[in-house]
């Protein structure tokens, strides 16, 4: 796998997280015992993304394939992570790769629109 599929695959699955934390932290706050009431986001046009979306762990298995790829980057493109300045190494990866800057980068408006993330030639890659 190249470096480049590596770090953009990296940027795509951190903004995935992001949508999920966000969409998690917005439940619990304004709908709670409100479930059937949720707005949710139509991802059929994007099944991959979709079935990241909803799987039950999503948040854990996506930290880990996270970090997983910072361990396999080249060490040139790895950023140097010091214990006080961040809880750990996976928060010091969503700290420097700002989520706003790589919706931008992948032609989203926000991290809302994760259906137009294309994954699926990086995840073939892997495969």
């Amino acid at each position: 796998m190249k470096t480049e599929d590596i770090i953009e695959l990296q940027e795509k699955l951190i903004i995935i997280y992001k949508f999920i934390s966000q969409k998690r932290l917005l439940n619990k706050f304004f709908f709670e015992g409100l479930e059937d009431q949720i707005p949710s986001r139509d991802l059929s046009s994007n099944p991959m993304v979709k079935e990241i979306v909803e799987m039950d762990d999503s948040s854990q298995i996506l930290r880990e394939c996270i970090l997983e790829l910072e361990e396999i980057k080249p060490s040139r493109f790895k950023e140097v992570y010091d214990i006080e300045d961040y809880e750990d190494l996976f928060q010091m990866i969503l700290f420097k790769n700002n989520v706003e800057s790589l919706c931008v980068k992948f032609g989203l408006k926000d991290c809302d629109e994760i259906e137009k993330l294309n994954i699926k030639n990086l995840i073939e890659i892997i495969e």
